[in-house]
């Protein structure tokens, strides 16, 4: 399902009880397809993946894990919800190598990638999390 998934941690894996829970504490709900990574993927190891769109070139290191770490979802929007820095309605979920995020849009479906520098300036990468994990699949070596 997913070519860019190295190894497995499923001790590290997220139940569905505990992925509904963070939906209703952020007022969010997932895709399917995110529900499912993180039940079966979270705190995986993955290849870093690289593509070019826009003339720009872009990369994702990781998709962040819902739970554990200290670069999760959950902390991330526990640090972001408070201070109005990034707008409620984008979620962070994969980083790239230079630790600049891709979000996911919670009103639309669409996912943009913003550099802290450049936050008033999000770039469209995706319209959905389902096309965005196309992507890596498609551009995983």
């Amino acid at each position: 399902m997913f070519k860019f998934v190295k190894k497995e941690n499923p001790e590290q894996n997220v139940s569905q009880e505990y992925i509904d829970s963070v939906q209703k504490k952020y007022d969010i709900e997932f895709p399917s397809l995110l529900r499912s990574y993180y039940a079966n993927y979270n705190m995986c190891e993955a290849d870093e993946v690289a593509f070019v769109m826009h003339k720009l070139e872009f990369c994702v290191e990781f998709i962040l894990p819902l739970k554990y770490g200290t670069c999760s979802v959950e902390s991330l929007l526990d640090l972001y919800r408070g201070d109005d820095h990034i707008p409620q309605h984008l979620v962070p979920f994969a980083c790239d190598v230079d630790g600049d995020y891709y979000y996911w849009d919670i009103n639309t479906g669409r996912v943009y990638y913003m550099t802290m520098g450049n936050i008033d300036n999000p770039i469209p990468i995706a319209r959905s999390v389902d096309e965005f994990f196309e992507l890596l699949n498609i551009y995983c070596d």
